[in-house]
């Protein structure tokens, strides 16, 4: 076969096409675009149905067969009930309208699927009165919340904020610690905080100890003191732990607040305050070595509108020991009195009394043998 020249194939070539493309343009519209411009919507089409009375699972089931939709259905929500049936030509939503006629349940479409759901009539709409929600959180007084810790504390900073807040490592021993761990005076709160060490120089004398220096802060309600536990204040530092609602402890200086400080930690010391609603209780124990506590606390307002409250706290404890001629008796009462003298000022009148009486001490240490050894005492010596 001959080969055509360059220009003659090309010009071919193109008649071809054009040829080509004529006979698709005639075809192809005239068989394609009336369809897709008479096409209804499916919701919209009518069919003749012929579906009896009967349970209502099953009529919607038959109904979405021959109407060709896609139909979710909560069986608990058909459950025992009855369809009148459908009888006649009608579009999807009238006939599910009356398949669903007198059952309380309507059908809702999204992007042609359905599903049911309660219908509610907003004749019966219930209109609720006006709800106040009030919530509670913690405040800085940790008594009656059985937290194990406390929403706001100040002894860092003289600012109330909540320990999450409080640039300084801070641990607060709780009125509800106090009472589950039955610390019963602030030697044993040390003992039981976090980053606090406690030495004892014989059985009755006791110092302590934070970041390796002698803790010399002690403070009541914020207020610093000049006591110093490496001192003979024993009877201040083994205070009765029933007049105080919790003990805040800050661990490094706290110089920058209170004009000077060490980098041990203070002890901050927060005392029960008389109560708004009346109060009162009595607790009893016993233990080993004759060992009996009473704590009698009675608390509530004092005039009809409550601006004046006061507020009683005594403790009795004696015990014995193991070691020969050691007994312990110790008496304590605290009371205090609010007054509230405008929106901004309260008068506290407070005072407090602890006496310790012990017979028998055992500040010196058991003896030993000329050359150190051992005497081999009984253990109850001293």
């Amino acid at each position: 076969m001959p080969h055509l020249p360059t220009p003659q194939r090309t010009r071919l070539n193109h008649a071809v096409r054009r040829g080509l493309f004529a006979g698709l343009l005639a075809a192809s519209p005239l068989a394609i675009i009336p369809v897709a411009l008479a096409q209804p919507a499916a919701s919209e089409q009518t069919h003749t149905y012929a579906i009896p009375s009967g349970p209502l699972d099953q009529a919607l089931n038959r109904f979405a067969s021959e109407a060709g939709i896609l139909l979710s259905v909560d069986a608990q929500l058909t459950a025992g009930k009855h369809s009148p049936g459908l009888d006649g030509s009608y579009s999807v939503d009238e006939g599910l309208a009356r398949l669903l006629a007198g059952t309380g349940l309507r059908a809702s479409s999204n992007d042609g699927n359905y599903a049911l759901e309660v219908a509610v009539d907003s004749g019966d709409a219930l209109e609720l009165e006006a709800v106040t929600v009030t919530g509670a959180q913690l405040g800085a007084t940790t008594e009656g919340t059985g937290s194990y810790t406390t929403g706001s504390t100040s002894t860092a900073t003289r600012m109330n904020l909540s320990p999450r807040e409080t640039p300084q490592s801070l641990s607060v021993i709780t009125r509800q610690r106090i009472e589950d761990q039955n610390l019963a005076n602030l030697n044993d709160v040390v003992q039981n905080t976090p980053g606090l060490t406690l030495r004892r120089t014989g059985p009755e004398r006791s110092s302590y100890y934070s970041r390796g220096f002698s803790l010399d802060n002690i403070m009541y309600d914020g207020l610093p003191t000049s006591l110093d536990s490496s001192q003979v204040s024993q009877d201040l530092l083994s205070a009765d732990m029933a007049m105080y609602d919790r003990v805040e402890v800050v661990r490094g200086a706290t110089g920058l607040m209170q004009g000077a400080g060490n980098p041990s930690a203070a002890i901050n010391l927060i005392r029960k305050r008389p109560t708004r609603e009346f109060q009162a209780s009595i607790e009893g124990g016993m233990g080993t070595w004759d060992r009996y506590r009473t704590e009698v606390d009675v608390s509530g307002p004092l005039n009809d509108s409550g601006s004046v409250r006061g507020r009683m706290v005594t403790a009795y404890q004696t015990g014995n020991s193991f070691r020969d001629t050691l007994e312990n008796e110790r008496t304590l009462f605290y009371g205090i009195m609010e007054a509230d003298l405008n929106d901004s000022t309260t008068l506290t009148l407070s005072a407090s009394r602890q006496q310790d009486n012990n017979n028998g001490n055992g500040w010196t240490g058991i003896p030993v043998g000329f050359d150190g050894s051992d005497l081999h005492l009984s253990r109850s010596t001293s």
